[in-house]
Parts: structure tokens; sequence; C-alpha cells
């Protein structure tokens, strides 16, 4: 069924009031809903479906997929209210500072209403700017209120008047206005952009220095940028938010520390495992593993420790006698030093199943962030 979106509605709506139960069509028909901005009768639509057939796998994924959309639209709207102020925040700071008269005065009333962060240079400027005002008024006043010298009377001579220099007062005149200068409105919009783009710019940078390809630290959030936030947030377990606010790089700083600290513990697995201390390898790799999920692990360290477990593994050697020797070219199994030693109260033993246990939760993590970008995938084929 490949309807334009308003004859699928149509068509699909039809089919069903005509007293069909497909499954087929009441999936076209939610997903139209959903496409022309109805996700609740779509959700409804849905919800009759799954009723009439429980567990259909394709219903279930497109009931995951709106589901998930409502929830990082909420995401999305609260992110950009904080964002919005942060900006706010940041225009009125700059008009504060580079403007005067009642432009100044208002932008450095608001800013202090908004935060006291750097208050006291606010205060400190909205003062100054307030007396500037007041001269300049009562200099205007004192012009205005300036005596008015009359002309003296005609002598009877008849004499000309002459006028002296001192007797003529200069007339006020009001300041221009540049009509090429910027207004007060688009003083602020290039502020909140300049503001906003520096946070974009520190969020894509530290995105970066995680080893997430957010691309080049320009100021402007594209896909790359989009695409590590979801990385981002996934790792540390996160709701995830892919627009950019000071909410986001509140969660990117918080996130340095222990991203460091696994990168040592990383580093202090690699000498244990060069220097023979399989022990001390494994617990420092899993430790790095739990300090933070930022972390990318070598491949060829895990390889290199899962090779060191196995040829580990018995813990007890076996004891051979001249009479029944072990020959070098025995075909044993290697799986059968995949067994658990019998020997009891190893801490060595204890290390060895840790660390399996490590690795298969590590494959369990890969087999969730796969499934979790099918599912991006098939969320914007709609």
């Amino acid at each position: 069924m490949s309807a334009p979106l308003g004859d699928a509605l149509t068509i699909c709506q039809s089919i069903l009031d005509s007293g069909s139960r497909n499954a087929d069509v009441y999936w076209r028909l939610s997903s139209a809903q959903f496409q022309n901005a109805q996700p609740s009768l779509a959700k409804e639509t849905l919800t009759e479906a799954l009723r009439l057939h429980p567990g259909n796998p394709k219903l279930q994924t497109l009931k995951d997929i709106i589901d998930s959309d409502s929830t990082e639209q909420a995401l999305i709207a609260r992110s950009a209210q904080l964002n919005q102020s942060s900006i706010d925040k940041g225009a009125m700071k700059i008009t504060c500072l580079t403007k005067t008269g009642e432009l100044a005065i208002s932008a450095c009333t608001r800013r202090l209403e908004l935060t006291d962060v750097d208050g006291e240079r606010i205060r400190k400027r909205l003062a100054s700017v307030k007396e500037a005002q007041s001269a300049a008024q009562l200099a205007t006043a004192s012009v205005s209120a300036a005596p008015v010298i009359p002309a003296p009377a005609p002598s009877q001579a008849s004499q000309p008047l002459v006028t002296t220099p001192e007797a003529t007062l200069p007339s006020f005149q009001p300041p221009t206005i540049d009509p090429l200068l910027p207004t007060a409105a688009e003083v602020a919009e290039n502020a909140r952009r300049a503001a906003y783009g520096t946070l974009v710019t520190d969020v894509q940078t530290r995105l970066n220095d995680f080893g997430l390809n957010a691309g080049l630290p320009d100021g402007v959030p594209g896909n790359r940028t989009r695409e590590a936030l979801r990385t981002f947030y996934s790792a540390v377990g996160k709701p995830v938010i892919t627009s950019i606010s000071d909410q986001t790089l509140d969660d990117l700083v918080s996130a340095k520390y222990p991203y460091d600290s696994a990168e040592s513990l990383l580093q202090e697995s690699q000498l244990a495992l060069t220097d023979g201390n399989l022990a001390l390898a494994v617990q420092k790799l899993t430790q790095a593993k739990n300090t933070s999920g930022l972390i990318t692990i070598p491949d060829s360290l895990e390889r290199e420790i899962q090779s060191s477990l196995i040829a580990e593994q018995p813990g007890v050697p076996q004891k051979t006698t001249a009479s029944n020797p072990v020959p070098e070219s025995s075909s044993e199994k290697p799986a059968q030093s995949l067994v658990v030693p019998a020997s009891t109260g190893s801490m060595q033993d204890m290390e060895v199943l840790m660390s399996r246990i490590q690795i298969l939760q590590g494959q369990i993590k890969r087999q969730q962030a796969e499934q979790a970008r099918q599912l991006k995938r098939l969320r914007e084929a709609f």
C-alpha cells in the first residue's frame, strides 16, 4: 500500500470500517496517523490492533517507535527551554556591558533578575550607566532653562544693535540616530546566536575528546553532533538528549573525571599483562569497564587476556609419570581447557570467572547497541 499520506488515512479507515481486521491495514493506518502529527490517535489504533493481534512483531515495533519518539520530543522541548534561558542570559549581559542609556539599564536589570552570576560586575555597570544618564538629563535641563536675554530698547539716536558673541547661546541639538546601526532587537539576537555558537563548539570539542566523532567544532549542530550525543548518553546510561543546552555541557563535564580514571586503569591493565600478572590485568580491565562506559577497550587487549586465561585455566598442572608420559603431539581439544578448575580458594580462579562474565557482558552491550541502531534506522524510515 503506497498511497499518499492523505489517501492512506482514508483508504485504511474505509477498509477497517468495512469489517476487515487485517494487521497490515492497522499498521499502515497507525503509521499514517503518526506521520500526520496525530500520535494519540495512532496509539489508539495500535492498542486496538494489538488487542486483535497480540504479539505481532510489526505492530509492536511501530508502538515502540511511537512511544520512544514521544519521550524524545518531551526531552527536546525541555532542553530547548533550558537553552533559550541560557542564551537570554548571555544576550542581556552583552547588551548591559556594551550599550548605554535605557537599553543598557533595561538589559542590566533583566540580567540581575535572571541570575546573580557575575552580579557584582553587572551592578557596577548599572550604577555607572544610571549616573551617566542622570548627568545627561541635568545638562539638557540646564540648557532648556537658560534665561532669554531681551533685546535692548532702541535709543533715540536709533543706533543699530550689535550682538556680542557672549550673548548668543548655542541651540540644543538632540543626538541623531545612525540608521545603519543595529537595533536593540538585532543586538540581542546577535548576542544569542554568538552565545549558542560558543556553547555548541564547547560541546563538540568535548565529544571529540571522548573519541566520539562530532565533526569539526564549528558551532553548528549537525547530524554528526546529534549522533555523537546519542552515543554519549547511551554509554553513560542517561536519557538521550540530542539538542544542546547548558545541561548537555554539564553532563559532558561530569563524565570527564570517570573517563580519565578509566583510561588510567586501562593502561595499568596493559602494563600488568605485559609484566605477566594476569590476575591484576583482569582486575584493572574490569575496573575500567565499570568506571566509564565511554572508554574503548582495544580488541587486541581483550584477545590477549582471553588467550592467557585459556592457557592458565586448568590451574593445577597435570602430573605425568615415566610409564604414562603425555606426548607433545597430544590432540586434546581446546575446549577441555575451558573447564573451571576443581581447586578451591584460589583468587586467580575467581578472577578468571569474573573476566568471563565481563566479556559476556561486553558482548551483550554490543548486541544491545546494534539493536538500538536498527531501531533508529527504522524510526528514520518513517
